[in-house]
């Protein structure tokens, strides 16, 4: 399962996310650290999880039926992976648009 290597990277990156939100200049890069790979992260569970529910359902038509199965659920992971990334950084757009820049004269 490729999600033994995406949780640890997606906990990784909210940790780095959490830290640069810590600093005032960061913090709209804080939001695509942290809304990218959350997005990408659950859209690729979604997406790749419901490619193995409708392959189960599947009869066995013919010998390769378990290769279609797994190249549907390697495809559903990128593809949603992919869209949940940009989902997560136009939200994360959106979010750094309404909020107010601060002044670099604020901190002193």
């Amino acid at each position: 399962m490729p999600f033994f290597f995406i949780a640890p990277l997606w906990i990784l990156c909210l940790l780095a996310g959490a830290i640069l939100y810590c600093f005032t200049r960061l913090r709209s890069l804080s939001l695509y650290v942290l809304l990218a790979p959350t997005g990408f992260a659950v859209c690729s569970f979604l997406c790749s999880t419901a490619v193995l529910l409708v392959a189960g359902k599947w009869p066995r038509l013919f010998w390769h039926s378990g290769l279609l199965a797994l190249g549907g659920y390697v495809g559903a992971l990128l593809a949603g992976g992919v869209a949940g990334a940009a989902g997560g950084l136009a939200l994360a757009y959106k979010l750094n648009c309404r909020r107010p820049v601060p002044s670099p004269h604020a901190e002193q």
